[in-house]
């Protein structure tokens, strides 16, 4: 009996740990409480953004009354300094469309721009606000919006457009043209390096587009997606990188990965997934991708995701995460009449997968490709224990060398590579990774 007893506590506290360390890595995400003022309820479009786990602002936007004409849309400013519990009316302006962008850059600075051009800003928490205007050009949309510190910012349509003010006056930028349709987002690892995507392009193909500038926004590199609708974008770092997209009907989720500084990408596809529609990291491994109806989760730097949660009435079309106070926020708005949602969850107890050296690899190593035989599209992965430099080459049966996948220096880790062989014949092809000594060939098979 006591053998049994005893059996059974050591299982009881086997179990009691084993839910303790899941709970480190499977943050809860909790539902917060809106509270606003009675005469102060939100109208039906909705932006977010936090400058930490305390301070955040709502700038809402809508018909003041059923009627239609424009002169009847104005915006709303709450704010929040409690994390997202209760909100106070700011100020209330008139002439206003849909907010569609906000940059927070502290909890003093915080900058909004609507579709037409019209920029509202503060200085000082929101105790007073400035507006501005860029005229833009004839049918220019604005969505995006970002600034580098307080006097220089970046605004987006189908143009790119340039302050060094604070956003008091704004310039087209010289490399400015129609190519880049209005962006849905934008994201800036550094003062030089960014990526932009959006569900549209000037090139009339089916898909959206991805798009690069290594000198802040001053030039950009296009590059074409498949996913039709191209929803966000975030980097891991200055070579790693994810974005997200859907297709027309929102049935399929598909996910774009990069380890070249979104030179070219990978992707992967969820079919009836429902829309990915916003993609964040808080450290190299842990990231989430939010849903029409659900909020993923991957532990391991995106190799794999898995809801987390499930059942929400809403769209999260927003996804905050503060990397400082390591906190995160989601947030779904009134979208086609839907309720209003934020959820939080707490990152502080979040441990990394691969902080121990035996999580690092100890050998380079080359797979198959995936899928093979294919047709034109498949993927080929390879893994570095050291910072090298590395080059992935494509031969056809003669030897000849046919693509160049990869050549530059890369630190240790694991990477994906995808080849589009649209271009060439069916039959035998081979690829090569050369890494100082090491030297690995394999056969893959192309079939149209």
């Amino acid at each position: 009996m006591k053998n049994l007893l005893r059996k059974k506590s050591i299982f009881y506290w086997v179990i009691l740990a084993f839910a303790y360390a899941y709970s480190l890595n499977a943050q809860t995400w909790e539902k917060i409480e809106m509270h606003f003022p009675q005469s102060d309820t939100l109208l039906s479009n909705s932006t977010i953004s936090f400058a930490n786990k305390n301070t955040g602002w709502i700038f809402t936007t809508g018909n003041t009354d059923n009627n239609i004409p424009p002169a009847n849309y104005s915006t709303k400013i709450l704010k929040t300094v409690d994390g997202g519990n209760s909100w106070i009316l700011q100020k209330h302006v008139g002439n206003f469309f849909d907010i569609f962008s906000i940059h927070v850059l502290d909890s003093l600075h915080c900058w909004a721009i609507d579709g037409t051009g019209n920029l509202i800003f503060t200085s000082n928490g929101g105790a007073d606000w400035d507006t501005s205007f860029i005229p833009g050009e004839k049918g220019d949309y604005f969505t995006s919006l970002f600034f580098f510190n307080l006097h220089n910012g970046i605004a987006f349509s189908s143009y790119r457009w340039l302050t060094t003010d604070g956003g008091h006056s704004w310039l087209k930028g010289d490399d400015s043209t129609s190519v880049f349709p209005s962006p849905t987002d934008v994201f800036f690892s550094s003062g030089k390096l960014g990526w932009m995507v959006s569900e549209m392009n000037s090139y009339s193909t089916d898909a959206g587009y991805i798009a690069h500038t290594t000198d802040g926004g001053k030039t950009w590199n296009y590059q074409d997606s498949l996913a039709l609708k191209m929803m966000a974008v975030d980097f891991i770092d200055s070579l790693r990188g994810f974005a997200v997209g859907t297709n027309w009907n929102n049935s399929t989720g598909f996910i774009y990965s990069t380890t070249n500084s979104g030179k070219s990408w990978g992707h992967r596809q969820f079919i009836n997934s429902k829309a990915f529609l916003d993609i964040g990291f808080i450290d190299a491994k842990n990231g989430w991708i939010t849903n029409e109806t659900k909020l993923l989760k991957t532990t391991d730097s995106g190799e794999t995701w898995e809801i987390q949660l499930e059942g929400l009435q809403t769209e999260l079309r927003k996804l905050i995460i503060l990397k400082k106070d390591k906190i995160a926020y989601a947030f779904g708005d009134q979208h086609f009449q839907l309720p209003f949602i934020l959820l939080c969850a707490d990152l502080s107890d979040l441990t990394q997968v691969d902080r121990s050296e035996e999580n690092i690899t100890k050998e380079f190593y080359l797979t198959q490709n995936f899928p093979n035989p294919f047709n034109p599209y498949t993927e080929i992965s390879y893994r570095l224990p050291i910072n090298s430099f590395v080059r992935l080459v494509i031969y056809d049966v003669l030897g000849r060398e046919v693509a160049e996948l990869v050549n530059e220096i890369k630190v240790r880790g694991q990477y994906k590579v995808q080849w589009n062989a649209h271009k060439f014949t069916s039959g035998v092809y081979f690829y090569q990774l050369k890494v100082g000594a090491f030297n690995e060939v394999k056969k893959m098979l192309l079939l149209k």
